[in-house]
């Protein structure tokens, strides 16, 4: 895998996992305020079952990615690194 191939799937990932963090503060927000908004005991209760799931998507979805790119990060390093014991041949 090239270099810049690396970097743009880093970027497009780190892109995804971002809006997904800022949609799980978004629903952190809602969940806070949701208690104080005059709406009926039932309808929060739905609100409130509704963002749970969401949530529990979201964080999975998240942890998928970040794996995937760890996946990426070890798979170039492999690819890249050098053979220590060619140095070490030519020291002795």
């Amino acid at each position: 895998m090239s270099l810049p191939r690396l970097i743009t799937l880093l970027w497009y990932n780190t892109y995804l996992m971002s809006t997904k963090l800022r949609t799980l503060f978004w629903i952190g927000i809602v969940l806070l305020f949701l208690p104080h908004i005059g709406v009926t005991d039932n309808t929060k209760g739905i609100i409130t079952i509704v963002l749970g799931v969401a949530v529990i998507a979201i964080t999975f979805a998240i942890g998928r990615n970040y794996k995937k790119m760890r996946l990426m990060l070890r798979r170039f390093e492999q690819t890249t690194s050098v053979d220590q014991s060619i140095h070490t041949e030519y020291e002795s």
